[in-house]
């Protein structure tokens, strides 16, 4: 990959890069289930809003520039705590890959300037 072609990639993937979102839910995900057997993701978000048997455990968003926003929910629900383990599970994988991606960026350029 050619410096031209490295600067491209990251900045098609900056706006990735610029935010990490991670929404955990818990509930009945049978509205949400496709043909496939797949979930459908968007069902999936529009149940939470508006079907009892879809709940939001918690969000967290984090900012590239430092900032971040987290919610939890107030209510009792059965294995909140499993529940916001696996949440926070799910930020930091989502962190180790964003930071495998900007190294594997960083050190391309490197070899490229170099």
């Amino acid at each position: 990959m050619g410096l031209k072609q490295a600067i491209e990639s990251l900045g098609n993937q900056i706006d990735d890069l610029s935010k990490l979102e991670v929404v955990t839910y818990t509930g009945k995900v049978d509205v949400a289930i496709s043909g496939t057997g797949a979930i459908d993701w968007d069902k999936l978000k529009t149940a939470a809003k508006t079907n009892g048997d879809v709940k939001l455990v918690a969000a967290t968003q984090l900012n590239f520039d430092g900032d971040s926003y987290s919610f939890q929910t107030n209510e009792e629900l059965p294995r909140i705590n499993e529940l916001l383990a696996l949440h926070q599970q799910a930020i930091n994988s989502s962190l180790q890959a964003r930071k495998a991606i900007t190294d594997f960026f960083a050190t391309s350029i490197k070899k490229l300037v170099e």
